[in-house]
């Protein structure tokens, strides 16, 4: 499981992630924050 998958599901996640640094400064956070 991506530390991303952990984030959306509620679960404990390693903040300091590349790939979810990418992922939250990009626009499909708004889009999954708000399903």
């Amino acid at each position: 499981m991506t530390e991303r998958e952990k984030m959306i599901s509620g679960e404990l996640y390693d903040p300091t992630d590349k790939e979810l640094e990418q992922f939250l400064i990009s626009p499909a956070w708004m889009y999954v924050k708000y399903i």
